[in-house]
């Protein structure tokens, strides 16, 4: 149980990094950009709601991992 949460740990903190950077590699383009261009709006709001969501799990899954060991 122990190792699956870690893995699934690792996993989600890849994805938010991933996430993270496509976040910010779109703010970029954004802001070279109008913002009149709603799609890269579009793509902005739908990865930060993705990249909330990944933290979000990613936290829950942290306290079941720390519950699990008897840290807390």
């Amino acid at each position: 149980m122990k190792d699956a949460l870690t893995i699934i740990a690792i996993v989600i903190a890849i994805v938010v990094i991933v996430e993270f950077i496509k976040l910010y590699l779109i703010h970029r383009k954004i802001n070279k950009t109008t913002m009149g261009e709603s799609g890269l709006y579009r793509r902005f709001i739908k990865n930060f709601k993705l990249l909330v969501l990944f933290t979000i799990v990613g936290a829950v899954v942290l306290i079941i991992n720390l519950i699990s060991e008897g840290i807390l």
